[in-house]
């Protein structure tokens, strides 16, 4: 035995499959200095201890950084999540393997942060406000 269903005019009367709610593309974040500079330790010392960032690198180019094995709780009261790639700090590039600290500079030097990545492999950005 077999039921078929035509949905057609009821469609919208709750039997139609629910629409999938878009992923948001940013949120932003404001955390206090103090809390900013206890959590990144004197040099980075302490951040790095509990923060893993690696460079992604694919085709010999460095997309960004790959944060994993996150304990910070500046990480994540920022909203980081493992497996987000940074691929912008303000304005500079995470593609220059040499800028791996840029991030953590930011945080101790700037007030307000715009921090561009990937998140399962869509473009996502984080706004941070340090006061």
């Amino acid at each position: 035995e077999c039921i078929r269903i035509n949905l057609g005019k009821f469609a919208g009367s709750g039997f139609a499959k629910p629409k999938k709610k878009a992923a948001p593309v940013s949120h932003s974040v404001e955390v206090e200095n103090d809390f900013v500079e206890s959590e990144l330790g004197s040099g980075f010392q302490k951040i790095i201890g509990l923060t893993r960032i690696v460079p992604v690198i694919n085709g010999g180019k460095t997309l960004g950084f790959k944060v994993f094995n996150i304990r910070s709780k500046l990480m994540k009261k920022i909203g980081f999540r493992s497996g987000d790639v940074i691929t912008m700090v303000n304005d500079i590039s995470m593609r220059d393997p040499s800028k791996g600290f840029a991030l953590f500079q930011a945080l101790e030097e700037e007030t307000d942060l715009k921090v561009k990545l990937l998140r399962k492999d869509k473009p996502y950005t984080i706004k941070i406000r340090i006061e």
